[in-house]
């Protein structure tokens, strides 16, 4: 977890397959404060890069110091087959939370952390019921077996990825932001970051 979690939290400064081998090479040397200093990052910034290993409340996305920075779409209330209202249900959702990045908190530690990592996110709930809904009792029977790879199942599955696919690209229309990882059920947006999906889960 530790080299995924620092990849995650410097996603910024990792452009580039190189860059992201360089940085990871100098945190396993342990030289991976001198790298972040060489780029002119703050010593303060360097310390809160090299400290993201908590996560916000619900635990989808790690970072540090942060409160609840995600809105939610409740799946099992819209139709799988009505394209506009999941559209809209998203594009909503994504507009909500990015109002979190101009939000004036109290505490100077939130602040802080939402100054050198502003993140939010948009995430769901009913995603079972949705695809019950979706794809009916034959869908449901292969996930009772475990969601083998047969003909019926690898279609399935394309099926799941296209609807994520149109989620994630939904949050990202609404928003001008780049969508940077999809954790579990949350798929995460951050202004500023490169376009980059880690497998964080």
């Amino acid at each position: 977890m530790g080299r995924r979690a620092i990849a995650r939290a410097n996603a910024d400064l990792l452009d580039t397959p190189a860059t992201r081998k360089e940085f990871l090479q100098a945190y396993e040397n342990g030289t991976a404060a001198q790298w972040l200093s060489d780029r002119h990052i703050a010593p303060v910034e360097i310390e809160h890069r090299l400290g993201r290993y908590g996560l916000n409340p619900c635990g989808e996305i790690l970072g540090e110091n942060f409160h609840c920075n995600l809105s939610e779409v409740h799946l099992n209330q819209i139709d799988p087959k009505n394209i506009q209202d999941q559209e809209d249900a998203f594009s909503a959702a994504a507009l909500s939370v990015t109002g979190l990045l101009n939000h004036q908190f109290a505490e100077p530690r939130y602040r802080q952390s939402r100054e050198f990592d502003p993140i939010v996110g948009v995430s769901f709930t009913g995603l079972f019921d949705f695809f019950v809904n979706a794809f009916g009792s034959e869908w449901l029977r292969w996930w009772e077996q475990g969601r083998p790879d047969t003909i019926a199942g690898l279609s399935f599955k394309q099926q799941e990825q296209k609807y994520l696919s149109h989620w994630k690209k939904w949050c990202i229309a609404s928003c001008g932001i780049i969508a940077i990882a999809t954790i579990s059920s949350a798929l995460i947006v951050a202004p500023r970051f490169n376009l980059q999906v880690l497998n964080l889960c």
